[in-house]
């Protein structure tokens, strides 16, 4: 149910205590707005939750995309303001879906936009990249293959990360400190 459904609902309600009604006609009336506003209250509900929903896969995109420019390096090409064109040469990927995914992530604070169609990165684009004294790559680079088989968890009870990357967490961040 969307807002119009909840307001709706919430409007027959209100509508329906208003009406002077009999005796006789007072319980199934305070009934029927009782169920109206149960009815309103659980479509109001709904809908936050599928907000709520919405936002995580929102959220999701972001950290796939993330994932995407840091394993084929495109992030890193690139240190000054450059032409998408140019970045995707220089990291041998799709040029119209670099420029989708920029797009993409500039709504969530990456990469910003010049007057003259080039891009620069942001702060939370430098942390993806290799160089970064606070980079964040490592949780994108091989961990996330772990995170993204979770699946597989799921399905056998056995670990993600290891199916994934043939070693457990712990021994994977000893050989991989930064």
């Amino acid at each position: 149910m969307g807002w119009q459904t909840a307001r709706h609902a919430i409007g027959q309600a209100n509508d329906l205590a208003d009406q002077s009604a009999t005796e006789e006609d007072t319980d199934s009336l305070d009934s029927t707005t009782d169920a109206l506003r149960r009815r309103a209250t659980v479509a109001v509900e709904d809908l936050q939750s599928a907000q709520t929903i919405s936002g995580y896969l929102e959220a999701n995109y972001v950290a796939a995309c993330a994932y995407a420019l840091v394993r084929t390096d495109a992030v890193d090409q690139f240190k000054i303001p450059a032409a998408p064109s140019m970045t995707a040469d220089a990291a041998d990927v799709d040029a119209e879906i670099l420029v989708r995914m920029f797009r993409f992530m500039e709504g969530h604070g990456f990469f910003s936009r010049q007057d003259d169609g080039r891009y620069e990165l942001t702060s939370l684009d430098r942390l993806l990249c290799r160089d970064s004294p606070f980079s964040q790559r490592m949780r994108f680079a091989d961990g996330w293959d772990g995170a993204g088989n979770l699946s597989h968890t799921l399905r056998t009870g056995e670990s993600a990360f290891t199916h994934a990357l043939g070693k457990d967490f712990l021994t994977w961040l000893a050989e991989h400190p930064r």
